[in-house]
């Protein structure tokens, strides 16, 4: 489900091509491999906020209203997988926000997407914290310590080089450059969906650094695919631009190559 979600909004964002090599990269990465074999509800999470930010993109560009109220509907819903499902919920936030700019709260898709979130908040508490409100409580007070609360800037810089680590950068060399140069020619480029899946994406990752601060690797399949469409579409807008230098879409099929030998 995660790598057809992942095909849709590839193909929503950047066509067909860019959606199906985001998805064949995704499925022989490490990272994707090791949460379909856990027992973990992290790749079901990545599945539906990957989903939601489809459906988002749909409610944003066409203002549909059943769309706007679906993609709250799902990522609320998703709270009843895993909490962190909060991070996204900010990420669409602030999308939102970037989108619709003070006229925010003037936009029915706002309050249409507020509605579909609370829908699935209500359902959340009546279902997951009512009936078991002190077992509830028991579980927030040993959570993880949250580094923002710290105050502690060297804290926050450890958090952030804990996140990095987290994607095993550190011992893959290579993705870190190709995933750091998509990230790099994405924002030299600036083109709408660029800024989209940027934004969404680098808000996750700040909401990571600042909010959580526990840096295990099971957490990576839910960034991952988002990388994995900005990587795909770097090395396929590196082949069109081309023009004929042969010599450039030689080096790229090369990168493409030694990316998915190195994540398989």
């Amino acid at each position: 489900f995660l790598l057809l979600a992942t095909y849709f909004v590839g193909s929503k964002l950047y066509g067909k091509i860019t959606g199906a090599l985001a998805a064949s990269i995704l499925s022989l990465s490490s990272t994707f491999l090791q949460a379909s074999h856990f027992a973990r509800p992290d790749i079901i999470l990545a599945a539906i906020a990957m989903l939601a930010f489809g459906v988002v993109l749909i409610a944003l560009e066409r203002n549909k209203w059943w769309a706007h109220i679906l993609a709250g509907l799902l990522i609320s819903l998703s709270l009843d997988i895993h909490q962190n499902a909060i991070l996204f919920f900010l990420a669409f936030a602030i999308l939102y926000i970037s989108f619709y700019r003070t006229k925010l709260l003037r936009y029915q898709g706002t309050w249409l997407f507020l509605i579909g979130a609370v829908i699935g908040i209500i359902y959340f508490i009546f279902i997951n914290v009512s009936p078991y409100l002190s077992t509830y409580k028991l579980s927030l007070s040993n959570t993880h310590i949250v580094p923002l609360l710290s105050l502690n800037p060297l804290t926050l810089l450890k958090s952030v080089r804990d996140e990095v680590g987290r994607y095993h950068f550190y011992e893959n060399g290579l993705d870190f450059v190709l995933i750091g140069m998509s990230v790099v020619y994405l924002l030299v480029r600036r083109l709408k969906a660029d800024w989209s899946i940027l934004l969404f994406a680098g808000s996750v990752f700040t909401g990571f650094v600042l909010l959580i601060g526990n840096k295990n690797d099971v957490y990576a399949i839910l960034l991952y695919p988002f990388l994995m469409i900005m990587v795909a579409e770097t090395l396929l807008s590196l082949t069109r631009d081309s023009e004929g230098f042969a010599k450039q879409r030689v080096i790229t099929f090369a990168l493409l190559f030694l990316f998915v030998f190195n994540g398989a």
